[in-house]
């Protein structure tokens, strides 16, 4: 019985761990991003999280084959600004962590505060933020300059 219950248990973490990707993606001085994929959905959490269950706080949930944009500035320290597309899920229940801000809430303040004037592409931000384009569909994601992460 008892080699029967291990069986099944790793059975249940290896299809587990199959099913459930996670990635993790940094730009300078530690802002990173952790990318959950799931079965069904996918999660864009900010640090590096490693929690077994869905975070209750502080997470952009969205389908697995969005593309988002997320910046970092320092003039907005524990601050991450968000621009999709499509429609996305937000939880920010703690206030005390990283806050998730979407850009289309305020496109003049957030054009003003992340991108250098007369900017033609997404990648003509100032050079005190960051940013990492995401098209989670193919795992692909991208800083500034382009550079693969």
């Amino acid at each position: 019985m008892k080699k029967i219950l291990i069986f099944l248990g790793v059975v249940i973490l290896i299809t587990i761990w199959y099913v459930e990707s996670r990635s993790f993606f940094c730009v300078g001085d530690g802002k990173c991003i952790t990318v959950w994929k799931t079965y069904s959905k996918c999660y864009i959490i900010p640090g590096k999280y490693y929690g077994l269950l869905k975070p209750s706080d502080n997470v952009i949930e969205l389908s697995k084959s969005d593309v988002i944009t997320v910046f970092f500035s320092d003039s907005i320290p524990n601050t991450i600004i968000y621009k999709s597309d499509r429609p996305v899920r937000v939880t920010n229940k703690n206030k005390e962590k990283i806050l998730l801000v979407n850009y289309a809430d305020d496109l003049g303040k957030m054009d003003s505060l992340l991108y250098i004037e007369n900017a033609k592409k997404n990648s003509d931000v100032k050079s005190h933020v960051q940013l990492m384009d995401f098209i989670l569909e193919d795992n692909y994601v991208v800083d500034k300059n382009g550079k693969k992460l």
